[in-house]
């Protein structure tokens, strides 16, 4: 994944009435210059260890990169970063270490350092990690790039069969990949899957999907590598109650 970072500049102007200074507002609590990626924030799936390349736009020379990892406020850098990062040469894209093992359910802020053209820079990346069975649209405003262009999916009660999933892009899917169906934050997977999944080219054919209760809502996992790094795809399963309006 490639990220695109920005720089947003908040200009506060603070006036004092009839002459008198203001001195109730502390100039401190606003930065004028936040740095965080266009993309940001960025949706996570629970199982997912991926690197993501962060482009910075500009003209100079990039060097040095650092980062950190925070977890609810608490630094996790050594326990959930891993791999080195990266600048490839004459590029102004940043290669991040590898975020390994994010917990559903927590917030993540990532900072990236580096220098440009010698002179200090951070640009900053929230990942938002819902909990596997919380819908990920319900994060709107997050960038996502793992939920499937079909759905959702409308499965009736008694109704069964698979689904086929194209992954979008050039590299190998690994021939191993898992699934998953979670019925709230529940996993139903035991009760509705049936059979094996299978790989061809760039698609992925489901195991069989049955015994869906009706007027529920469940959220489908799909787990494999892509050119040999970890991600997932999801698809939301709508099955109706018969005779319902």
């Amino acid at each position: 994944m490639t990220l695109h970072a920005r720089a947003t500049s908040t200009l506060l102007h603070a006036e004092a009435s009839l002459g008198e200074r203001n001195d109730s507002f502390d100039f401190g609590t606003i930065a004028a210059n936040i740095t965080e990626c266009r993309e940001s924030p960025i949706l996570w799936i629970p199982g997912v260890d991926d690197y993501l390349q962060i482009s910075v736009a500009g003209t100079g020379t990039l060097a040095s990169p650092t980062m950190a990892l925070y977890e609810n406020g608490i630094d996790v850098s050594a326990t959930k970063l891993t791999g080195a990062m990266s600048i490839p040469s004459g590029s102004r894209v940043i290669k991040t270490k590898t975020f390994a093992s994010l917990v559903g359910g927590s917030n993540y802020r990532a900072y990236i350092s580096f220098t440009d053209d010698g002179v200090a820079q951070v640009r900053e990346l929230t990942i938002i990690v819902p909990k596997l069975g919380v819908n990920p649209s319900r994060y709107p405003m997050a960038h996502n790039n793992l939920r499937i262009a079909e759905c959702p999916i409308l499965i009736y009660p008694g109704q069964s069969g698979t689904q086929a999933i194209t992954v979008d892009g050039q590299g190998a899917l690994g021939a191993s990949p898992t699934m998953s169906i979670y019925k709230g934050v529940a996993d139903d997977s035991a009760n509705v899957l049936s059979g094996a999944l299978s790989v061809s080219g760039r698609a992925i054919t489901t195991k069989t999907i049955s015994g869906l209760a009706g007027g529920s809502d469940y959220i489908a996992y799909i787990f494999f590598t892509d050119d040999g790094k970890s991600t997932c795809r999801y698809f939301e399963i709508i099955t109706p109650k018969l005779g319902a309006y």
